[in-house]
């Protein structure tokens, strides 16, 4: 068995942000083929301002890179990928060693990791994304493949889901089946819906690799595809099938050039496939899943386990030029969205907010600015206490609270 030799491309290095908070009620149900457009103009929302108010000092590295976006289950546990340092980091992803999952436990004041693990049958593998439930159980989706990258006969990547035991190491492998299908696809995305079934998105692909259009669907906890699932208002290749490169390419096998740009005139000159991989994906106690659409406008459904859409919400960023960068739910009643200014708007620097989304109106009711030195955000302990992480004068890993004026 050899280890994934991936390029630096295949992943996509960024600091996100995860939340988790107390909230009321449930989401109201909302015909998914209605129109977004034309609401009432809403108020402004409230803007708090954060300060420090107490740190936890851990005995473990400090997370120096984050490769990949942070989360949260209900008892304020946080998970993410990290490297110490910036070289380390570099030269695993250069070797295609994908680093575990780190759960961090404020209360415990632990760490505990999750590697990838070994997976039988396959000559490389490598983990496109990880979930974690309300619950704390840890899974992750890998993309693998039967033969070396130089074998001559076909060789499509198999997508695995991975669930891992309380103390990192694996306790079950499903694949999850094409053959059912007729077409192959390629996984991103997924989440884990209360009764054990999948809620996986990423893209169909052509027999020479390339995607061609957005991917969702569900599968039974065995792996054994269910449904696809239509999602209204969703991104889609432009009929100007302009080529170009995607952004963030994390599979196996070779990726050619994709077919350009969301359909909806709001997406034109962006590519569907950066829309689709940089989406997010958190689950809820009630048992369903809230899919968020990384488009212009984004756009969050909220997925039932019987595969239907219950809800669409259109979510209007803090400043015309942010985007959401990660997300997490808010009791029952909201999410709280990680805002960034995009890379392509021209800014000299780089601001985050965050914004509660009421799932009921699809309005932000509240935002938060954050520090510049405030580290790197990671959950909410409540409603007006948000931890994050940071170095601590010695390097090791600090826990910091910050309160919401």
């Amino acid at each position: 068995m050899t280890a994934a030799k991936t390029a630096t491309t295949f992943i996509l290095l960024f600091v996100g942000f995860v939340f988790a908070a107390p909230g009321k009620g449930r989401p109201q149900r909302r015909d998914p083929e209605a129109s977004v457009e034309g609401r009432a103009e809403e108020q402004a929302p409230t803007s708090h301002e954060l300060y420090e108010s107490g740190r936890l000092q851990f005995s473990a590295p400090p997370p120096t890179v984050v490769q990949t976006g942070v989360q949260c289950d209900a008892n304020g546990n946080i998970y993410l990928v990290y490297g110490a340092s910036f070289e380390a980091t570099y030269v695993a992803i250069r070797n295609g060693v994908s680093l575990p999952v780190s759960k961090i436990s404020p209360d415990a004041k632990s760490v505990v990791q999750f590697p990838i693990g070994q997976v039988q049958g396959y000559a490389e593998y490598h983990r496109m994304s990880y979930y974690v439930d309300p619950y704390g159980k840890v899974y992750a989706l890998l993309t693998a493949l039967p033969h070396e990258r130089d074998y001559k006969g076909p060789n499509w990547a198999d997508s695995l889901v991975v669930k891992y035991k309380d103390d990192g190491t694996v306790d079950s492998v499903v694949k999850l089946d094409e053959a059912s299908r007729g077409e192959h696809f390629d996984a991103w995305t997924f989440g884990i819906f209360a009764n054990g079934s999948f809620l996986v998105t990423g893209a169909e692909l052509s027999e020479k690799h390339a995607p061609t259009k957005p991917f969702t669907a569900v599968f039974d906890r065995q792996g054994t595809f269910v449904a696809p699932l239509s999602l209204a208002h969703d991104v889609r290749p432009s009929s100007l099938k302009r080529p170009t490169r995607p952004s963030n390419s994390r599979r196996l096998s070779q990726t050619p050039q994709a077919e350009a740009s969301g359909g909806s005139p709001a997406n034109e000159g962006r590519n569907w496939v950066v829309d689709v991989q940089q989406g997010l994906m958190t689950g809820s106690v009630d048992g369903n899943l809230y899919l968020l659409r990384a488009s212009t406008p984004a756009r969050v459904y909220v997925i039932t386990p019987a595969g239907s859409v219950l809800s669409e919400l259109e979510v209007k960023p803090p400043e015309l030029d942010m985007r959401p960068v990660q997300m997490s739910l808010a009791g029952q009643s909201n999410l709280l969205i990680e805002f960034s200014h995009d890379r392509s708007s021209g800014q000299s620097e780089t601001r985050q907010s965050l914004a509660l989304l009421d799932l009921g109106t699809g309005k932000i009711t509240d935002t938060y600015r954050l520090p510049a030195d405030a580290g790197i955000c990671a959950c909410a302990a409540s409603r007006n206490e948000f931890l994050f992480l940071d170095t601590s004068k010695d390097n090791q890993l600090e826990v910091v609270k910050f309160a919401a004026r």
